[in-house]
């Protein structure tokens, strides 16, 4: 990236942004990491949708839960008319242990909606500060229908938001040791 762009302090905030507008485009991310090197990533959105992230030699989902937790960054994005660029130009995803690559399809479905998501043993009793945590209104909302019970799947039309968006909203609320995944 030859400009640095926009600062934030946390890039999860942009990534919903950009959902609730419903961009279509590339965000691309930088950040400074240890021996004066930088870490750079990529966001491809479609309609404000996720449609494949990478980071280093991650891709798909793995790339995009790593990003969605970066916090002092930089960030520009590209907006397009209809459909975003591959992220072909990334590296590859990394190989497996048995030398076999994963497939990360670029359609949005590579993101964890299996997952069942489960409150932490020590928020059972009661309601959490969200505020205290710096969280909203919606990670409340998702919090209370977090059972154990229900997938990423099942919680996104109960929240009328898109898995990628509820699975942003869960590694915000497991960051803060509310819930595990």
């Amino acid at each position: 990236m030859k400009t640095r762009g926009t600062a934030t302090d946390k890039l999860a905030d942009v990534i919903q942004a950009l959902q609730l507008v419903r961009k279509t485009g590339l965000l691309t991310v930088q950040r400074d990491a240890t021996g004066g090197m930088s870490e750079e990533g990529k966001i491809a959105f479609r309609d404000g949708q996720v449609v494949d992230a990478g980071v280093g030699q991650l891709r798909g989902a793995d790339a995009f839960k790593k990003l969605v937790m970066w916090t002092r960054c930089h960030f520009v994005f590209e907006s397009f008319p209809s459909t975003p660029p591959s992220l072909a130009a990334l590296p590859p995803p990394r190989t497996e242990n048995n030398g076999t690559q994963r497939r990360q399809e670029n359609t949005g479905a590579h993101l964890s909606v299996g997952v069942v998501p489960y409150r932490s043993q020590y928020v059972q009793g009661g309601l959490p500060d969200f505020q205290r945590f710096g969280l909203a209104r919606i990670h409340r909302q998702l919090f209370l229908l977090v059972d154990g019970r229900r997938s990423i799947q099942e919680l996104s039309p109960l929240l009328r938001r898109h898995p990628q968006e509820v699975q942003a909203l869960l590694a915000d609320l497991e960051s803060v040791g509310l819930i595990h995944q």
